[in-house]
């Protein structure tokens, strides 16, 4: 399931019930937009109050196919990363930079996460109606959900 706030203020005192057991969060900044690079910490501390260290976090600078309108420097991103220990993938909604092989690199991560954790739902998605298959990661690297001796076909996320 995926939430979208647009990082406005408005929605924080919503969002607190969404993090809770959330398995991976995408905060996203404009790097025409310093304001809302400069809200990344404070989002940051959110998350981590709200779900403890179990949860995948991937860090988006888009609009990066703006290269006359940038504001947040190449530096600036690096010593983000450093500080936090994140790394930084520069997107672009509008072209599709990166923007597939992100969600694939976190798609990637919470299955392997699944895996190491025996690969089964817990209670909470259990009662939602989800499950998750044990998955294995292809020879490219992407999920691989076929069963050996099964021709059915499925995404192998959901049961």
């Amino acid at each position: 399931m995926q939430w979208d706030t647009a990082g406005q203020e408005r929605y924080r005192t919503i969002t607190n019930a969404y993090y809770k057991g959330s398995d991976g969060i995408i905060v996203v900044f404009d790097v025409t937009n310093r304001e809302s690079f400069q809200a990344i910490p404070s989002w940051l501390k959110e998350i981590e109050k709200n779900t403890g260290d179990e949860v995948q976090i991937m860090v988006f600078a888009n609009k990066a196919d703006m290269d006359e309108e940038v504001v947040v420097t190449d530096k600036e991103i690096k010593e983000f990363e450093e500080q936090y220990k994140l790394p930084v993938i520069k997107t672009s909604a509008r072209t599709g930079m990166n923007v597939d092989d992100s969600f694939l690199e976190m798609t990637k991560k919470l299955i392997v996460k699944k895996n190491e954790n025996g690969g089964g739902a817990d209670n909470r998605k259990q009662s939602m109606g989800l499950a998750f298959k044990r998955l294995q990661l292809g020879k490219d690297g992407g999920a691989d959900s076929r069963s050996k001796g099964s021709s059915k076909e499925s995404c192998g996320m959901c049961m």
